[in-house]
């Protein structure tokens, strides 16, 4: 047995409306599916951008602490960590 919610939506004789439980949804269309599966993908994409930008950013934080307990310039630093 499915549960039904309310989410407080009123419909025009000012009756909350219940949500329909799966079996009373229709199946989604191919184009629907694949649009979800899409916005699903750039999602993961975005999520792993940020991700990517930010440990870049830890990194050359943390080649900027390197050089400045060495007393070198930075650049060295990451050029000497690159190889």
């Amino acid at each position: 047995m499915r549960r039904q919610f309310d989410y407080g939506v009123k419909n025009s004789e000012g009756c909350s409306q219940k949500r329909k439980s799966d079996e009373d949804c229709p199946v989604k269309s191919k184009k629907v599916q694949n649009e979800d599966k899409e916005n699903s993908i750039c999602a993961k994409i975005e999520d792993l951008r940020r991700r990517i930008v930010y440990q870049h950013y830890a990194l050359e934080y943390s080649n900027v602490r390197i050089a400045n307990n060495m007393n070198i310039d930075a650049s060295i630093v990451s050029r000497v960590l690159s190889v």
